[in-house]
This record gives structure tokens, sequence and C-alpha cells, in this order.
């Protein structure tokens, strides 16, 4: 490994033990709620992700990471910090991972912020398949997807009452309802990612080119959210209409876009 890979691979371990730790000393020092499905699900999406990072970069990544589990430990290190650090920006909304989702036993959180681990790494993870010249190209495009992943949540939490009804309101559908949209967000922007690198310029390209659905996911999710949100006559809405089916149409939706598709760039 070159000199800036050692690196990579140290400062990766570094951020990503401590993001990790202080992770799990928070959740599982948090006194145990009586509804434990948003906790659950917040310490078991991480490892569930990274899991699913080995897989790709065993089975998909670039020959180099394939055949030499020393890059795999790169890249899943560097997957860390897409598991646990990156989705604390859901606090800019006011969904926080220590205040709402541990401390104030908020399971609509907890469920919400697991839905963006998943589709966090699902990015990072579509980053790594294929071949390229430098694991740089492969950082430059999983911030491309992460930022683009990132600016359509802001979009939908702060163009509706979405974060409101997760954080104030405590309602879990809402909370699965997002979950279900990012982690389809994750999966459309983690394919349009993937690709034997060529250039910046046609990473950006594909990004457009094939990530254009998030679009659509976004104004689908907008407009879904007036019918199903809590309101004064319904102040609970059924988890299953409101937030299992949207959150399975979301996932099922993506899931059949990218599938349609052909080889990715370079790749026939």
């Amino acid at each position: 490994m070159a000199d800036d890979e050692v690196f990579a691979l140290f400062a990766s371990l570094a951020i990503g033990l401590v993001a990790a730790g202080s992770w799990y000393l928070r959740g599982l020092r948090a006194p145990r709620p009586r509804a434990r499905g948003g906790r659950t699900a917040l310490l078991l999406a991480p490892p569930a992700g990274l899991a699913l990072l080995w897989v790709v970069l065993a089975t998909a990544a670039a020959v180099e990471v394939r055949t030499d589990v020393r890059y795999q430990v790169l890249f899943v290190a560097m997957g860390t910090i897409w598991a646990f650090l990156l989705p604390r920006w859901l606090a800019l909304v006011g969904i926080s991972y220590r205040d709402d989702a541990l401390e104030r036993h908020n399971g609509a959180a907890g469920i919400a912020l697991a839905g963006a681990v998943l589709g966090l790494v699902l990015v990072f993870a579509g980053s790594n398949m294929g071949e390229g010249p430098s694991i740089w190209n492969t950082v430059v495009t999983a911030l491309a997807g992460t930022v683009a992943l990132g600016l359509a949540g802001l979009a939908l939490l702060t163009g509706t009452s979405l974060a409101d009804a997760i954080a104030i309101e405590r309602d879990a559908p809402s909370g699965l309802r997002f979950a279900g949209w990012i982690a389809a967000c994750g999966i459309v922007l983690g394919r349009a990612a993937a690709g034997n690198w060529v250039s910046t310029g046609a990473m950006m390209a594909d990004m457009t080119r094939l990530g254009w659905p998030v679009l659509v996911l976004l104004a689908l999710a907008i407009a879904l959210e007036r019918p199903l949100r809590p309101r004064v006559s319904r102040p609970h809405p059924a988890l299953l209409t409101a937030g299992v089916v949207p959150a399975v149409a979301y996932v099922v939706l993506s899931l059949a876009y990218v599938l349609l598709l052909p080889g990715w760039r370079g790749n026939g």
C-alpha cells in the first residue's frame, strides 16, 4: 500500500473507532425504553450496513480490492464514517441521535436515523463498485453521492412537517416512512456512483444521468406527506398504511429502477 493509503487507513480507523465508540457507548448506556424498536434499529443498522459494504468490496470492487484484504479493511474503515458519523447530520433538522433517539426514547427518531445509516452506506458501497486508479477516486465519488443524498434529505425534511412529526410528535409511521425513503435514495445514488473510473466529468455525468429518480422520490414523498402526516383528526396514523406500505414502496421502486439499468460505466 502507498503511503497515502496507509495514512487513510489509520486515519479512518481512528475516526471510525471514536464515532462507533460514541454511538454504542451512548446507545447501550441509555435507559431501556419500553418500546425498544427504535434503539434496536439504531444498534443493528451500522453493522448490517458495513457487512453489506464488505460483500460489495469482496465481489464488485476493483480487482486489487477484491484480492487484497488490506484494501477491504481500508474501505470498511472509511465506511464507518458513513455509518456512524455522517447520519448525525439529521440533528441539523432537529432529529438528534443523543437527545431524541436515546435520552427522550423517541422510537421514530431511532428508526429515521437507522434509515439514514443504511442510505449513506449504500451510497458509499456503490462508489466502491468498479475499477479505478486510486482510492481517492472512490472517495470523491462517495462524497458527490453523499452531498446529493444530504441535499435531497434536507429538502424533504425542511419542505414538509416530517421532521416535526418524527422529533416532536414521535410518530412511528413518519420515522419508518423517512427510513424507507432515504434507503431508497441510497440505492439509486449508489447505483449512479458505480462504475469504472473514467474522469471526474464522466462520474458527475453519470451521477446526474442515473441519479435523477431521487427527484421523483422526493416529489412523491412530499406529495404523500400531507395525507399521511399526523393531524388533529387523526393523531396516530396506522403504522401499516402510513409507514410500512410507503416505506416498502419507495424501496421497491428504487430496486426496480436499478434492476432495469444496463451495466455500469465502462462495464458494458
